[in-house]
């Protein structure tokens, strides 16, 4: 369109990370050792380290997990724990509203952190939800804004913690 190249897409985006559902589990597990985290309960009697994950038992494990840790130690094991999946050193002091832990802003940092390391083949992408057509530019302040405001929401996560499949999350133009 006008010279540009534009990604269209329906309800749903997905914005993928650098590194396996597995690969990030064998990480995880060796920095969750030296800062003493427990992995949250999974299906089939499985464990695996999901502080992303949104689901009832995810949140009250984690946020657990990550009081004992307090706010400032939280940010590092975050850090460290995730440096895998994005490029760059990214801050998670957000994370932590008034001291706690808080998923729904785990989730905003890594959906904007996961838009940041993208290449991008495209100069904007367009959205089409319910006969409604927003273009979102490809500009990296601009969809941070749009995530903060709430303009776009994560609504899960592609975090396949025991399959070889790069890992991302879901969002939506709200």
């Amino acid at each position: 369109v006008d010279d540009k190249t534009i990604e269209l897409k329906g309800d749903q985006l997905r914005f993928m990370g650098k590194i396996t559902g597995k690969n990030l589990q064998k990480h995880m597990m060796v920095v969750s050792k030296k800062y003493n985290v427990k992995p949250n309960e999974t299906t089939k009697g499985r464990t695996a380290y999901e502080p992303w994950g949104r689901s009832g038992n995810k949140i009250n494990h984690w946020l657990n997990e990550m009081n004992k840790l307090g706010a400032n130690k939280g940010n590092k094991y975050l850090q460290e724990s995730l440096s895998v999946v994005v490029k760059g050193k990214i801050d998670y002091k957000s994370a932590f509203v008034k001291g706690k832990f808080d998923v729904e802003e785990l989730n905003k940092i890594m959906l904007i952190n996961l838009f940041k390391s993208q290449t991008k083949l495209w100069d904007a992408f367009t959205v089409i939800t319910d006969g409604v057509v927003v273009c979102i530019t490809s500009c990296e302040k601009s969809f941070a804004k749009m995530v903060n405001t709430g303009k776009i929401k994560v609504t899960g996560d592609y975090f396949r913690s025991f399959q070889d499949m790069n890992v991302g999350l879901y969002c939506e133009f709200a």
